[in-house]
């Protein structure tokens, strides 16, 4: 598991990394487009159709690196308002559906990225770019985001489970200790909170003074 979260996670980082680089190209060709038209009255007409394309590209090869750090936009009307453990449940539940959702646009993408491929389409556009080059980030950027959504429900899933094994609750359970009834008079001591060897210790019942009201 940890193998396939290091190479999730690789393949997120270099994805991220060909958009940052694709943003900096995009950066310079802007500003020497800018410099083009008002210092030497020569404009740089594909520069429209190539920026509206790059930004494509930047925005699906990013995605993946986003969601592994957390980074994506979240909407926390309601998280706000319920227990931080029904949020975390809250959130494995999201990145469960974002898996779902991402992997569809991945195989509907990839299908149509071949097809036009095959076909030689093309968008009519001043460079006549070919339509799968348009669509290529699209699947491959879908599917390393779902897989980077999966991995991030599986480590609150473990999280959540940690939280609920170091309960009180969930420790007097698993070790088989309850918690006995006392009667008029009775108190628990405290000692009985403290761990020996691993298990805690059975509540012993104090016996009332025979002066105590």
């Amino acid at each position: 598991m940890k193998v396939f979260a290091k190479s999730v996670k690789a393949c997120s980082w270099f994805l991220a990394a060909v958009a940052a680089c694709i943003l900096l190209v995009l950066l310079l060709a802007v500003c020497f487009a800018t410099f083009s038209r008002y210092l030497f009255n020569r404009p740089f007409a594909p520069l429209i159709d190539l920026s509206s394309y790059a930004l494509v590209w930047v925005a699906f090869l990013g995605a993946p690196w986003l969601m592994g750090q957390r980074r994506h936009i979240r909407i926390d009307l309601i998280a706000d308002r319920v227990s931080p453990r029904a949020r975390q449940r809250w959130g494995i539940v999201i990145d469960y559906v974002v898996v779902g959702i991402t992997w569809v646009i991945a195989i509907v993408g990839g299908l149509l990225t071949v097809d036009y491929l095959i076909k030689g389409r093309v968008i009519q556009d001043v460079l006549a770019t070919p339509r799968w080059i348009l669509l290529l980030p699209i699947p491959v950027g879908s599917f390393f985001w779902g897989l980077q959504s999966l991995l991030n429900g599986i480590e609150d899933f473990k999280k959540l489970k940690e939280a609920g094994a170091a309960s009180p609750e969930s420790r007097l359970r698993c070790c088989g200790d309850q918690p006995r009834h006392l009667s008029p008079g009775q108190h628990l001591p405290l000692s009985h909170l403290e761990p020996s060897r691993g298990r805690i210790r059975s509540p012993k019942l104090r016996e009332p003074h025979p002066f105590h009201p």
